[in-house]
């Protein structure tokens, strides 16, 4: 159902997806409770996987749905790792990797700007 919501959403701000974000979260929260990591750790593989290129068609348009979650402080620390439950078999350092490298996303979860916007033509872009 959760992936259902963020498909059906045209847009990563649109109701439903903001629906399936707190959802992902919920899953998330309830999978450290029950001990049950499994089913979240797919989930978000599966989520990564689809809307980061590798998945179906049409993903480059659904990279700003990854882009939002990875910046969700909810979903921040990303995979369950064992530190969070021993039913986990990932590690704290496979958790972090996970986001590490996604759409230039830094420790504190910032994305990025994607190649080819404004500011790589503008020589004053990098400036704060």
């Amino acid at each position: 159902m959760l992936i259902s919501l963020l498909e059906m959403a045209p847009s990563h701000e649109d109701a439903q997806a903001l629906k399936g974000f707190a959802c992902l979260r919920e899953l998330r929260r309830a999978a450290v409770q029950e001990e049950e990591p499994s089913a979240f750790n797919a989930c978000l593989t599966k989520l990564k996987a689809q809307y980061m290129g590798r998945g179906a068609g049409g993903a480059a348009s659904r990279t700003p749905f990854w882009a939002a979650i990875v910046s969700d402080a909810g979903l921040q620390p990303g995979l369950i790792t064992a530190d969070e439950t021993e039913e986990s078999e990932v590690t704290a350092a496979e958790a972090a990797a996970f986001f590490a490298t996604d759409m230039g996303a830094t420790q504190e979860g910032d994305v990025a700007a994607p190649a080819g916007t404004q500011d790589d033509d503008d020589e004053y872009g990098d400036l704060d």
